[in-house]
């Protein structure tokens, strides 16, 4: 009976844990890669924006071109803004970067070759199958929290 916990433990990890343990890490890479990304597009264009209000303000010509777009680019950076607030790409990382940091500091039970090794098992499992069910509970949250109030990490 050993031997087949052993396979079980063995399938169980490759295929429900690791997999989903590298699912997690990748996706939270690309939501911190999405952020960073939209957060230096934000600079960027707020910075632009800051120069080209500075050069609408001086006696230049196309004064009228410079002043539509000293309007119209921080309404751009506004939008970013509100794209990142939508989209909580900071946040999203961080759940998926935390189940994965959980699902890796959980162990598999050593097996004995005695009765215990099925409750062993049987804890494993419902540990890991709980690190899954918390992070599937996070999305509801996400969705009803008030998107104006701040984070306290």
């Amino acid at each position: 009976m050993s031997a087949r916990m052993e396979q079980f433990i063995t399938v169980y990890k490759a295929a429900r844990v690791d997999n989903q343990r590298e699912y997690y890490l990748r996706t939270a890479r690309e939501f911190q890669a999405a952020h960073r990304q939209l957060l230096l597009t934000s600079s960027i264009v707020f910075g632009i924006s800051s120069a080209v209000a500075l050069i609408a303000g001086l006696d230049v010509p196309g004064k009228l071109v410079w002043a539509i777009l000293a309007a119209v680019l921080p309404a751009i950076t506004t939008a970013l803004a509100a794209y990142e607030g939508l989209y909580a790409f900071a946040r999203v990382a961080k759940l998926y970067g935390d189940a994965a940091r959980n699902l890796r500091l959980l162990e598999a039970p050593p097996l004995a070759g005695s009765p215990d090794d099925q409750v062993a098992i049987a804890g494993y499992v419902a540990q890991v199958e709980e690190i899954f069910r918390r992070e599937r509970s996070q999305w509801g949250q996400l969705s009803i929290e008030d998107p104006t109030k701040q984070e306290s990490s």
